[in-house]
């Protein structure tokens, strides 16, 4: 929620550089990555919802390297 309250309507580029730019401030070594099971513009802007389309959900999956409680398998695990 931090990337979206620094620009009012980022593309989807702009998100992820600002994902981050946050994590690097953090000093957190994650790199964030997308994926999806459809196509996406990446010059678009990014709405959590369109005007009359249905609510989708976001989930996002932080692997734990390093950590010997919470390191996973893949941050897909996580998702799960």
């Amino acid at each position: 929620m931090l990337a979206l309250n620094r620009k009012a309507a980022p593309t989807w580029i702009e998100l992820l550089d600002d994902m981050r730019n946050i994590l690097v401030e953090k000093r957190f070594s994650q790199v964030p990555q997308l994926s999806s099971s459809r196509e996406i513009q990446l010059k678009d802007e990014f709405h959590l919802k369109q005007d009359g389309q249905r609510t989708k959900a976001l989930f996002v999956g932080i692997n734990y390297v390093g950590h010997d409680v919470g390191e996973l398998r893949g941050c897909h695990n996580d998702v799960k």
